[in-house]
């Protein structure tokens, strides 16, 4: 379905807003433009007041005298109140809604959050708070949203007034080559962004200019700070009437409303925590790689030496590497197994188990817990990738320290190995023809050599071959081949669907297809 429709079918109701320093004639200004308003689009209902500072007391009687409906309104500065409100007015027929000042709701909303804030502090016996902290804009600013979205979307010509407050920058002097702070505008005090919402913006000032009589005299100065229809930006009047605002209002279409929608929400595919698929899978690597480390630590604590050549030689056993940024990069799966591994043979040492040699029993571990795996479950989405080793020559003693290992007397059920009499390369040759065909990874494609026509296996000929990465530097899976010279290697997350086979006594892993997740 289409998501493209017609639009420019007007807006026909009023969200104008004044900013101004105290006594700068908003709130008569306001009334001007709700009483002309209403003679204009000859509504019938009466002009209502949200009134935070006793205003109203001074315009409901001219605003009798000139509609002949009493002003209706409440007396609060509370932002719920407000809601409430506006809810009622749009629902009652009401026809301009007057909020002065917007300045009062804002700060209302901000002390009613910390109130509660030390209330829920005092059930729990710890110290109040004197001020909002950063982490409290967000509920703050996410309950003030309410709103602006009906300001915005409403059916109801809405005039709000808030007062001004100034805009300050650093700056350096050239003169004394010091930074200073200086004034470079004026914004309403009330949320940052809601300032600027309204359609008609105008800017109040209380100045002095020259009298006929050769002094001075108090004018109320407006300037339009913004028009959405362009035909007043910038447009000056002293003590304007509602004639001033006349070309914007000429412009409405009585009736017409154009809302947006703002229950509509990008789906983000993230967790509780606000972690993506990749920030998960690398939380994952951090924290079985911390396992991993912490574990080894326990049995081989010092960082050189003999203590630092067993942990290599178990990371080689284990992965077929010694470098720790490459098993780092391992998928998530494969470490966590590798850390149980650790995690099982660090209990053993600890419980007096006699092991001949450290690198194969971890081994054996590890490939116990990876043919549990495939033969249980085996994850589309984040394949167990066999580790094949070349063939362990029989004097080696892999197979005669397993079995020894096994036939120890245990104190726990842990200390128990069922690993395979059999090598290790036997053994995950074994566990990779068990494994289903259309293994999948996802990640994104990078570092890739094209493909030259070849042949798996061709003499002299090269294949296409590519890296999976997390996407933040991180490898999922190195080397993949490919034989499709029409296969999708272009950017943006993929899952690869690839099969495993031997050669040589090395796996190789070949990608089938391509598929793109976004």
């Amino acid at each position: 379905m289409s998501l493209l429709t017609k639009l420019g079918t007007g807006q026909g109701y009023l969200k104008a807003g004044f900013l101004g320093f105290q006594a700068s004639g908003k709130t008569y200004t306001a009334c001007s433009l709700a009483i002309g308003l209403r003679k204009r689009l000859k509504l019938d209902g009466p002009i209502a007041m949200f009134d935070t500072e006793g205003g109203s007391e001074y315009i409901a009687q001219r605003i009798l005298k000139e509609t002949g409906k009493t002003l209706m309104g409440v007396k609060s500065q509370s932002f719920q109140d407000l809601l409430d409100m506006a809810l009622e007015c749009e629902m009652g027929g009401v026809s301009v809604l007057i909020a002065d000042s917007m300045t009062h709701v804002w700060r209302e909303l901000c002390d009613s959050y910390l109130a509660h804030v030390n209330e829920e502090r005092a059930k729990k016996n710890m110290s109040p708070r004197s001020k909002l902290e950063f982490q409290d804009w967000n509920p703050i600013k996410k309950k003030w949203s309410e709103w602006t979205q009906f300001y915005l979307n409403s059916s109801l010509h809405i005039i709000i007034c808030g007062r001004a407050g100034y805009e300050y920058e650093m700056e350096m002097n050239q003169e004394t080559n010091r930074k200073e702070l200086i004034k470079t505008g004026v914004k309403m005090k009330t949320e940052t962004e809601f300032g600027f919402e309204p359609s008609l913006l105008i800017e109040m000032e209380r100045v002095q200019v020259p009298g006929q009589d050769g002094g001075y005299q108090m004018v109320h100065h407006a300037t339009i700070v913004k028009d959405r229809f362009g035909v007043m930006d910038g447009a000056e009047a002293d003590n304007p009437t509602f004639d001033f605002f006349l070309p914007h209002i000429a412009l409405l279409t009585p009736g017409a409303n154009a809302p947006i929608d703002m229950t509509k929400r990008t789906p983000m595919h993230v967790d509780e925590i606000g972690q993506d698929q990749f920030d998960r899978m690398r939380s994952r690597q951090k924290k079985a790689w911390e396992e991993i480390e912490n574990g080894l630590a326990i049995i081989y604590p010092s960082s050189q030496g003999k203590d630092k050549q067993a942990r290599y030689m178990i990371f080689s056993e284990l992965t077929g590497s010694t470098s720790e940024l490459k098993i780092q990069s391992l998928p998530p799966d494969q470490l966590e197994r590798i850390a149980l591994a650790v995690r099982e043979f660090g209990h053993d040492v600890l419980a007096g188990t006699t092991i001949n040699t450290p690198p194969k029993y971890v081994k054996g571990i590890y490939d116990r817990l990876s043919a549990e795996v495939a033969e249980v479950h085996v994850d589309p989405l984040r394949p167990t990738i066999p580790q094949v080793r070349p063939q362990s020559k029989p004097e080696d003693g892999a197979g005669d320290a397993l079995k020894a290992a096994s036939m120890e007397s245990r104190t726990t059920p842990q200390q128990t190995s069922d690993a395979p009499a059999q090598s290790a390369a036997e053994f995950a040759r074994q566990k990779a023809e068990e494994m289903p065909d259309d293994l999948s990874v996802d990640g994104i494609i990078g570092n890739y050599q094209p493909y030259e026509g070849a042949k798996a296996y061709q003499k002299g000929a090269k294949p296409g071959v590519f890296d999976v990465e997390d996407g933040q530097g991180g490898i999922v899976m190195h080397g993949l081949r490919y034989f499709d010279p029409a296969m999708d290697l272009s950017s943006g997350l993929k899952r690869i669907f690839y099969k495993t086979d031997s050669f040589k006594g090395r796996t190789q892993y070949h990608a089938v297809k391509i598929e793109a997740l976004e």
